[in-house]
């Protein structure tokens, strides 16, 4: 953990900076030792440190911005869409703890990703919407081994209202399924303002040799990156 806090420590500066704080200070942002930890249930993580304290700030300077705040409001006019940007950096960083590692992404994915499978079947409904939160997209992702990259956005720092789109397609002269991931999101600035255009990106998953991967490729792939379902007994 005190690795992640030093690999994003311009980030934390520019965001004490934002927030009014100078270098002669101790700075806004808590400097208290990054651990990670089980919670007292053993249910969960805790993460503790200047990462934790941050990550949320820089989520809502982003939403400040893509609600159509006034800018000279936004971080006190001292946050620019490039400064949200990089700060965004530190709410991706949760994810680097939370649905990023594979033990992590294997069972934070375990339910979804088999949910996704059976949608894919021959047999499964022509549209399926799965709704949730950044975490789900963040840990399919991981599970599928994959960065999110958007315009305007920090790597793997989910946009609001960004999606995974998952296609079942077939070669109509072969017969042969295939399966093509995407990722759908619009700009800050689009959202800003009140804009309908969207970038559509096609994902190369690993083990597949282009966007386009044989269907038993990627649920072979998938699935051995995902945690056993628990039976109850």
């Amino acid at each position: 953990m005190a690795a992640l806090v030093r690999r994003h420590g311009a980030a934390l500066a520019r965001l004490d900076q934002v927030l009014g704080c100078t270098s002669v200070e101790r700075g806004c942002v808590p400097d208290s030792t990054p651990a990670v930890s089980a919670s007292a249930d053993g249910h969960d993580l805790v993460l503790a440190g200047p990462i934790r304290a941050a990550s949320g700030i820089a989520q809502v300077l982003l939403l400040q911005e893509v609600e159509g705040l006034p800018r000279e409001s936004i971080g006190w006019g001292r946050a620019n869409p490039a400064t949200i940007e990089q700060v965004g950096a530190l709410h991706a960083a949760l994810f680097a703890v939370y649905t990023h590692p594979p033990y992590m992404a294997a069972h934070q994915a375990a339910v979804l990703g088999r949910e996704v499978l059976a949608s894919l079947s021959s047999t499964g409904p022509r549209l399926t919407v799965f709704m949730g939160h950044d975490t789900n997209i963040t840990a399919l992702a991981a599970a599928l081994r994959v960065d999110l990259k958007a315009p305007g956005y920090a790597t793997n720092d989910v946009p609001p209202g960004g999606a995974l789109l998952i296609e079942r397609l077939r070669d109509a002269s072969t017969d042969a399924r295939f399966v093509r991931v995407s990722y759908r999101t619009q700009s800050p600035e689009t959202l800003r303002g009140l804009g309908q255009s969207a970038s559509l990106v096609a994902l190369k998953i690993p083990g597949c040799a282009s966007p386009l991967c044989p269907a038993t490729t990627f649920s072979r792939l998938l699935v051995s990156h995902l945690a056993p379902l628990q039976t109850a007994r």
